[in-house]
């Protein structure tokens, strides 16, 4: 039956292959791509539109930042005030001293709402004089924490001794 009949040759099955190969690769890949597009949309969303409306800051009382340290009682005393866009769910402290560092987790008893301000008493241990302060912000966005530390706030020039 097959008598007589000839063949693909070998160079052309080769190259036959290599080119289903490709095209092969090329869709997958092309699909590949629309869908880590759209992963990529869907995760960073709520990043972007979450962390880049965060704005709080010091509150300043005749160009003095109120931001000051009781070393006796081993507290820190912040005045923050809100911006107008985002509600900040809660915050962590970075407190760096002359003996060590202490990371504070949750520091707010409620979140500290868009356009409001506080005063809030943080009390350290075994970090000496305190030197620097960094509070980064987290909302909550789908039940979900969305830390953010390019909107963290930076205490340390502004920090001093509290008058008594």
């Amino acid at each position: 039956m097959f008598h007589g009949k000839k063949g693909v040759s070998p160079l052309i099955a080769t190259l036959l292959l290599i080119f289903f190969a490709l095209a092969l690769g090329t869709v997958v890949m092309s699909w590949g791509e629309n869908y880590i597009a759209e992963r990529a949309e869907f995760v960073g969303g709520p990043e972007v539109s979450g962390c880049s409306s965060v704005d709080f800051s010091l509150i300043t009382v005749g160009g003095v930042a109120q931001a000051c340290y009781d070393q006796d009682a081993k507290q820190l005393s912040l005045m923050i005030e809100n911006g107008p866009d985002a509600d900040v769910s809660n915050f962590n402290a970075y407190i760096v001293g002359t003996e060590g560092v202490q990371t504070l987790e949750n520091i707010l008893k409620e979140p500290l709402k868009r356009a409001h301000a506080l005063k809030k008493i943080i009390t350290y241990n075994g970090v000496g004089v305190p030197g620097k302060v960094k509070l980064i912000p987290f909302l909550t966005v789908d039940h979900t924490a969305l830390y953010c530390d390019d909107a963290a706030l930076v205490i340390e020039d502004e920090l001093h001794a509290c008058s008594p």
